[in-house]
Formats: C-alpha cells, structure tokens, sequence
C-alpha cells in the first residue's frame, strides 16, 4: 500500500507539472493582433484558445455577437457574457482567444471575446465586390462585401426584410436589419439593386446568404414594379437573340406543351418557337397581421394546351430559350391541344425543334430497361437515322412496355425534346407507351437485304454465264484442232510447201479465233461492268421511292408523292436512254440503220441540239457557238447529225468543271463540212486515246462521271455512214477537241 500511494501521488505531481508548463508556455506566446494570421490556423490551433489583442471596425451586430473588420479582412467575434453588442461604425479592441464555427460542416474562424473596449467611431471599410454565385457559395464567409442583383421576391416581418436576389442562373437571399414597416415598397419586384453586409449564414444556404447592419446600407439602382406582369412580352427570336440581357424582367406568352414534376413548363408560342421556364418557390409569406409580403402569385398548376402568361430571368440565349425564376398566371384552360411538328433526328442535332413536341421516326439500334427503384423503369430506345442516334426515354411502372420491337425495325415515336442548359445529350422524352411504335422492318435495313441477296443472285449468275463460254471456247479450240488434224493428214503425202502453207494458215486462224473470243470476252466484261453500274442507281433509286410509296403513302403529303414519282420517271428515263444507246448500236452494227440525207438549215438544227441536249442534262452550262459559210441548206442525215453532235455536246459538258465553256463551230469549204467541238475538261489520258472508239471503253480518270461507252463508238458508225472521217486532240486536264470532216452530195 505505501508503495501504492506513492506512484499515485508522483503521477498527480507529474501531471500538474506538465499542465502548468503548458500554461506557462501559451501565456508566453504572442498574440494575435490581425485577422489574417487567424484565418491562417489550423483546427487544432483553432481549438487550442490562442490569445487574441484585435482592433477594428464593428461593421454588423446582433444579439449573437459581431463582425469585426480589421482594414483587411472581418471575423465574427462571439460576446462575453452578459455583454450588450457594439453599435454598427464602433472602433473596438477586442481581447479574447480563438475558436471554430462548423456551419454546415464548414470550419470557419472566430474570437471568443472576454473584454471590450471602444476606442472611438470609425467609416466602414471599403465592401469587396461580389457576384451572386460567390456570394451563395459563401466564398467571402464573413467578409464585408458589395453585391447587386434582381429583385424576385420579399417579404418584412418583425422588422427584418427580406430580400431574394437573382441575376441569370444565381440567386441569393439577404436580410436587412431595423427595418421599419413603412419603408417596405410592394414595387419593389423586378428593381435592380446593390447591398453591402457581411457573406454569412447559419445553415451555409442561399435561402440566408448576406446580413445587413440597416436599410441604409442597400439602394434602388433600377426602380421595379409591383405588377411585374407589366414589363413588356418579348417573342421566343427576341429573347435568343439576346435582346432580353438588359432586362430584370422577360414576359413571354404561349399554350403549354408539357409540365414536368419538377416545376418545369415547355410551350409553344403563337408563331411556333418553343421555350422552357422554371418555377421558383416564393419566400414563406408571414402570417397575417403579423407582417408584409410582395404580390408574387404561386404557381397554380398548368396543363398542356393551357394557355399562359409566363415572367421570369432569362437564363439562356440561343436555341434553347429558357426563363428562370418565374411567375405564371392562366390566361385560358385548354385553350388549344398541342400538335407534334415533324422532324428528322439531324434537325433535332441542329437546334431546330428544342422545347418541341415533336414526332420522328428511325431505324431501332439499341433497347435498354434501367431500374429507377420504387416499382419504376426506364424504358431507353436508341435510334438512328443519317448515321445520327437520339435516344427515346419512358419512365414508367412497366418493366418492359416495348418487348416486342426488334433491332432495325422502324420506329416511329412522338415526345418532349427538352432543352439541354448543362450540355446533357439529347433525348426525346416520350409520356406514354403509346408514343412509341414499330412499323416494321425499316426501309435502310430492308434495302440491304434486297441488294444481299440481289447481289450473290447476280454473282453465281455470272459465275455460271463464265463457265458456260469457258466450256464453249473449250470445245470450239478442240474441234477446230481435230479439222485441223484431219486436214494435215489429208495433205500429208502433198507437197511439204504445201503442207506447210496450210498449218500456217490454220494457224493463223486459229490465232485470230483466240484473239477473236478473247475480244469478245473482253467486251462482255465491259458490257457486264456497264450494266451493273448504270443500271444499279437509277434501279436503287425506283426501288427506294416504290418503297416508300408502298409502306407510307398515307403520312406523305402530295408534294412528297410527286418528288417520288419524279425520282422514279428520271430513273426510267435514264435507263431507256441506256437501252436507247445499246439498240442504236446494235442496228449500226447490223447494218439495218439507213442514211436519209434531206436539205437542212444547219445553223438553225445546231442551236436547236446544242438546247435539246442542254435540257436533257439538266444543266444550264455555258455552250457558244459560230458558222462560217453559205450553210443553209446543206444535204445530210438529219437524225445522224443529230445523234453526232448531241453525243459530242453531252460528253463536253459532263466532263467539263461547272461553267466551264463549250465551243461549237461549223464551217463549209466547197464541198464539204467541217464540225468542231471544243472543251476545257477533263481530257483523255493518251494510254486511253487508241482504245476511244471501241464498245464499252471509258478513259481512266472519269472517276464517278456516269457513261455507257457507246457514244463516240456510234458518233464514228454516224460519220463513216456519210463517208466522213472523225479526229482528236486531247490533253489531260487542258480539254479536248472532236473535228468531224463530212463530205456533201449534189443538191
């Protein structure tokens, strides 16, 4: 036991010891004597009570203490026990020690005062500048600041006033001390105004952002309104054109097209524009009699198709026009039923039909379902359409209310294109399962599948046509090998000269057929080529419009139908002249076309081809011409001439660049005609010049420019029909020139 009392009593001895070196320690620190080096301590430091000597300006006071502005920087110093605050402009010395403040989890510094002192009356200090959004962040936390904003909303109660300040997307409440009931002004909404206080709030919310010491310290920069229904309606275009930046107040008026339950309306104004407001919930209005509150009404509830009055900030410029902090009033209930406007899924990417009901349709890509939680889904559709993806969203109680639709069906669907403020991705926002509807396999998938299964129709096609000719030439080089056998063994006893001369002959001939069928394979391939390349465009385009035509006659209006029937004609049209060509060719090389010469005005049947084939073309290009000579009248074929020079014009303006000119002279010596066409395109490349004239050739560097092959084949079969002669000159991308030479008959 004596052993055990005396290590209690060394410890008790130690302890104290150690407590009144620390005392002795902290007396011995220095204090602080500016505010600065006290926001620069830590918690622990906070906590621990350093001494604190300040002295400074008493810039705001209430019954829970004060803030006290050094000439740099303010803190909140918390009173001594039964200690009254100081006035507003007292100069203090303040002797205390440090602590915290935790307003919302938030450390700030203060000074725990045990004496006061006023030393005299001081000016206030210079106020910091200060936006909204610094301010509702608190980023000055009991700093003197400067701020000015919008009035949306006040209220006076027990000689408090209450403020709500706004300006584009921030907002802020402060709170005016020792205001007397009298100088409350109901017109006050909408009035610009600037207040100076100290940036402090118990629950570190915008709802108490600013104290201020007195009505003195805030001024009208701008006067308001008590109606603010009075300030002037502005139209959807005004206001994105940034015509409504200088207002505190933007009237609008529309019929609504939908109210989310987030207290955010969409509709659509008389001319068609669509906007967004946002309701803002007012301050709690006091209790009657027991104080003042300005005429904002609260928000009564709206339903599509009715019709509005809408006041607010305009928050937003551009495209997507929106109001925030707004006021609405009913002017009409079901005033009208809103329609959806037709668009594409690109023209919802362009801005075009933001804030819009609308009605779409696209190919399906992708079907999701989200769990919301509390019995809700999402049901997600991922359209597409021109290589662009929007996606379609229904929340509902349905787990899956689209089970049914299947990828690259086409889905037609009708919703809400909200306007997007945070640069969210765009989505169309369907209200009922209802909204969204399948139509089948979609156009663009089922085009695909035509051109699948058309394609490997055509590919074994060709693979069989190439193994019939294979066959055929096989069996034609061994019957023409066994003749010749048999006539080498009929002559063997003749004449070696003889023999001779005959296996050469059959050689020979039997060279030519190879070349022969080897021309002729060579021809099918171009021919084949020719075919599928300018049958397919005009045959994908009629397939195309047939489609449409078929599945959505209905929803196409007249003009839409006549586009389509055009698109089929011009497709029609382009492969009879296809044909037109082939058959022209087929009748020259048969000998069936017959030359019909008759007196023609020539000058007249020049400029009457040059405008046919102009017209024919679609193209208004440039194309002069000039005569020389007694040219009226002159005897030739009529319709050959044309199908020479209309031939001649066309390749000239197709494969010249956009304006490019075209030149067409014709001049007569004695007894004969002499025709030029010149152009500034393209030219030939020399590889390709020998190899002009035949069937199905087209020079290397036409590129995507469409042509058949046959043109200059049957200009040549025209001009050696009159016994003329046809010639060229051509350099790659300096132009060519056709001189055709065409002797003429006795008149």
């Amino acid at each position: 036991m004596p052993r055990l009392a005396a290590a209690l009593l060394f410890s008790l001895l130690f302890h104290c010891g150690w407590e009144l070196a620390a005392q002795e320690a902290a007396s011995s620190v220095s204090p602080h004597t500016s505010v600065s080096t006290i926001r620069a301590l830590n918690e622990d430091r906070l906590e621990a009570g350093e001494s604190v000597k300040l002295q400074g300006t008493v810039i705001y006071a209430d019954a829970d203490g004060f803030s006290l502005h050094d000439g740099h920087f303010a803190i909140h110093v918390s009173l001594p026990p039964d200690v009254a605050s100081p006035p507003v402009g007292a100069l203090l010395e303040v002797d205390g020690t440090t602590g915290s403040n935790r307003p919302a989890g938030h450390l700030y510094p203060l000074v725990l005062a045990r004496s006061l002192r006023q030393v005299n009356l001081s000016p206030p200090p210079a106020p910091l500048p200060c936006s909204l959004r610094d301010l509702s962040s608190f980023l000055h936390w009991d700093q003197f600041v400067v701020v000015e904003g919008f009035v949306i909303d006040h209220s006076w109660s027990e000689g408090v006033h209450r403020i709500l300040l706004a300006a584009h997307d921030d907002w802020a409440v402060i709170q005016v001390q020792g205001t007397a009931e009298d100088r409350f002004r109901p017109d006050l909404l909408g009035a610009r105004i600037r207040a100076r206080g100290i940036n402090q709030g118990p629950d570190h919310s915008p709802m108490l952002a600013m104290k201020v010491a007195a009505p003195e310290h805030w001024q009208v920069l701008v006067p308001g309104r008590e109606d603010p229904f009075t300030f002037p309606e502005l139209s959807v275009a005004q206001i994105a054109s940034s015509e409504a930046s200088s207002l505190p107040f933007v009237k609008v008026h529309g019929f609504v097209l939908h109210s989310s339950p987030q207290n955010h309306v969409f509709a659509r104004e008389r001319g068609g524009d669509a906007f967004r407001i946002a309701i803002f919930n007012p301050l709690e209005k006091p209790a009657p009699g027991a104080g003042l509150a300005s005429p904002v009404l609260p928000f009564p509830g709206v339903s599509p198709g009715d019709e509005i009055e809408a006041i607010g900030v305009a928050a937003d410029t551009g495209k997507d026009v929106g109001l925030r902090f707004c006021q609405v009033r009913i002017v009409a209930t079901k005033a009208t039923h809103p329609v959806a406007v037709p668009t594409t899924i690109p023209m919802v990417y362009e801005g075009r039909v933001t804030n819009q009901i609308v009605t779409l349709s696209g190919r399906l890509v992708e079907r999701q379902q989200i769990g919301l939680g509390g019995n809700q889904f999402r049901s997600v559709l991922v359209l597409e359409e021109n290589s662009r993806l929007l996606r379609c969203q229904l929340d509902s109680d349905d787990p899956d209310p689209y089970e049914g639709f299947r990828k690259n069906d086409l889905i037609e669907a009708t919703g809400l294109i909200p306007g997007n403020p945070s640069n969210q991705p765009l989505y169309l926002l369907l209200k009922n399962k209802e909204d969204a509807v399948s139509r089948g396999l979609s156009p663009a998938a089922l085009f695909r599948r035509v051109w699948l299964w058309g394609g490997l129709v055509v590919a074994g096609l060709v693979l069989l046509l190439l193994w019939v000719q294979s066959l055929r030439r096989s069996l034609a080089r061994a019957e023409r090998a066994e003749n010749a056998e048999r006539v080498l063994n009929a002559t063997l006893e003749d004449r070696v000269h003889a023999r001779t001369l005959e296996l050469e002959s059959a050689r020979t001939d039997l060279d030519r057929a190879l070349d022969q069928e080897r021309e002729l394979g060579a021809l099918k391939d171009r021919f084949v080529a020719m075919v599928s390349h300018e049958f397919r465009t005009p045959l994908g385009v009629t397939m195309s419009a047939l489609e449409l035509l078929r599945h959505h006659r209905a929803r196409l209006d007249q003009e839409k139908q006549g586009e389509l029937l055009d698109d089929i004609f011009s497709a029609t049209l382009r492969m009879s002249g296809l044909m037109e060509q082939i058959l022209l060719l087929g009748r020259a090389e048969s000998g069936k076309m017959k030359r019909n010469p008759s007196p023609l005005d020539l000058p007249v049947l020049v400029r009457r081809v040059i405008s046919e084939t102009l017209a024919s073309v679609g193209t208004d290009h440039p194309v002069d011409s000039d005569f020389e000579g007694d040219l009226n009248p002159v005897s030739l074929d009529e319709n050959l001439f044309r199908l020479m020079l209309g031939n001649l014009v066309s390749n000239a303006v197709k494969y010249s660049p956009e304006g490019g000119p075209v030149h067409v002279s014709v001049s007569r010596e004695e007894d004969r005609i002499e025709l030029k066409i010149s152009d500034q395109g393209i030219g030939i490349p020399e590889a390709d010049q020998p190899r002009l004239f035949e069937a199905f050739h087209r020079a290397t560097n036409v590129g995507e420019i469409s042509g058949t092959g046959l043109g200059l084949l049957l200009v040549k079969r025209c001009v050696e029909m009159h016994g003329g002669s046809i010639t060229f000159t051509s350099r790659p991308g300096n132009g060519t020139t056709f001189r055709i030479v065409l002797p003429l008959e006795a008149e």
